[in-house]
């Protein structure tokens, strides 16, 4: 048997099941006391297989802080078409929970230690975020009116698309850094690879369909809570461009509050040369302060 099938067939036996909630639940404790500063929490780390409403069951991965019984909490949304893991173990997850808030994050379906087949982040992907974040919101260890999505790259398609379809996610905020706008127009200022690669990725029956699916920008327009834009020029993937990011700024127009970089804008400030113009010089990390501080 292949070493990677055995592996999640070991990972997914040895964590418990739980049903995914049918709708969001409103909040079990009260994380509005946790100490203010100088204190820091060690964490402990835990997997649990969420079955979604077609049986399907998925890996999630979570670290909360030891000595709390309540907690905020930030999920991770994998970038690309990544999974979980990395995101909990990387550097944000560790100062978040040394802060005291409970991270959490999944392998979408078809990936890592889950179930199911590859969506690419569709509308069958976005469903399945959706019960995770119910599934987060129902946990007596979590404060369900403090949890804050956070998503980088390609994984904003997930997010846009949870938030932006499903109206009862009670989130606190979306915080996205450098997610694409239009997918297909982006992809043309993406390296020649990551091009071949997601065109290759497109239903050839339903092209249209596919693509809309998957572009943030196109998603956005139904997220109700804070938007958080985090912009770096050049992007990770798009290099000079930034259009992309004026595009989901201008079409978040339910959203209850707009911030860019980390500050709040007002929707006539928005546009092209504006979001230009105020994007952070350089490469931007995702474990930038400026980030971490955002999702808490």
């Amino acid at each position: 048997m292949d070493a990677v099938l055995t592996f999640a067939l070991l990972v997914l036996g040895c964590a418990p099941v739980e049903p995914a909630p049918g709708a969001w639940s409103p909040p079990r404790c009260d994380a509005s006391g946790l100490p203010d500063g100088g204190a820091e929490f060690s964490g402990r780390r835990g997997r649990t297989r969420v079955e979604m409403d077609d049986g399907v069951r998925l890996l999630a991965l979570h670290r909360t802080p030891r000595g709390l019984d309540c907690t905020p909490a930030v999920v991770l949304v994998p970038p690309g078409l990544e999974g979980g893991q990395r995101l909990v173990d990387k550097g944000e997850a560790d100062g978040l929970v040394a802060r005291g808030v409970a991270v959490f994050s999944f392998d979408p379906r078809g990936r890592g230690a889950s179930e199911g087949e590859e969506d690419v982040n569709g509308f069958r992907g976005q469903d399945d975020l959706a019960a995770i974040l119910r599934w987060i919101s129902a946990r007596p260890d979590v404060d369900s009116s403090r949890i804050v999505v956070s998503s980088r790259s390609f994984g904003g398609a997930l997010a846009a698309g949870a938030l932006g379809r499903h109206a009862d996610l009670a989130v606190a905020g979306w915080v996205d850094v450098e997610s694409p706008g239009y997918l297909q127009e982006d992809l043309d200022y993406a390296a020649e690879e990551t091009r071949e690669r997601m065109f290759g990725l497109v239903d050839p029956d339903d092209p249209e369909q596919w693509w809309a699916e998957r572009e943030p920008a196109g998603l956005v327009g139904g997220v109700t809570v804070p938007y958080h834009r985090f912009q770096g020029l050049p992007d990770h993937a798009l290099g000079p461009r930034t259009l992309h990011a004026a595009a989901m700024l201008e079409n978040a127009v339910q959203a209850s509050a707009l911030y860019y970089n980390g500050a709040a804008v007002d929707r006539d400030e928005i546009s092209a040369g504006f979001v230009r113009d105020h994007a952070l010089d350089g490469a931007l990390d995702p474990d930038d302060p400026i980030v971490v501080d955002a999702v808490t």
